[in-house]
């Protein structure tokens, strides 16, 4: 049988969490291509995120205690 690759995927939860979720991330996160327009990446909901954004957004949510 063939191994199925991880996939990893990021919802924003609500406008609060921008602020002092997000936004310091910005520079961080690989699948915000344009930082200056980085709003655009969370336009269509769900999409699919690699290790490392999974890593450091997981990572800001236990330190500030959103999981």
């Amino acid at each position: 049988m063939k191994e199925r690759e991880t996939k990893y995927w990021v919802i924003v939860a609500s406008k609060d969490h921008v602020k002092s979720g997000i936004l310091p991330l910005i520079d961080d996160l690989h699948f915000i291509r344009n930082k200056q327009s980085w709003g655009y990446s969370f336009r269509f909901g769900f999409f699919e995120i690699n290790q490392h954004d999974f890593d450091l957004i997981s990572s800001q949510m236990l330190q500030h205690h959103y999981a």
